[in-house]
């Protein structure tokens, strides 16, 4: 498998206080050597799942490798600086 795995976290702030963020952590993972997975990790499974460290993520879209760059920056415009 080639290709380079990118991580970026989105911060998203509940509440009226910044100082709890709850993150969104974001995987662009090669699964074929011309095709990206979009992954959003959504956190953790279940109460018992905690202790296994069992995390959960969606499928946003699988991308060609040539856009891939694209779409990062696309999302680092929209989220601005909580990206």
């Amino acid at each position: 498998m080639e290709g380079i795995i990118r991580y970026c976290v989105v911060k998203k702030y509940v509440g009226l206080s910044k100082k709890s963020p709850q993150n969104t952590h974001l995987f662009f993972i090669p699964v074929d050597p011309k095709k990206y997975m979009y992954l959003a990790l959504v956190g953790k499974m279940s109460e018992e799942e905690i202790e296994n460290n069992v995390y959960a993520a969606q499928l946003l879209v699988r991308l060609p490798e040539e856009i891939v760059d694209e779409t990062i920056q696309g999302e680092i415009e929209y989220f601005k600086n909580r990206l």
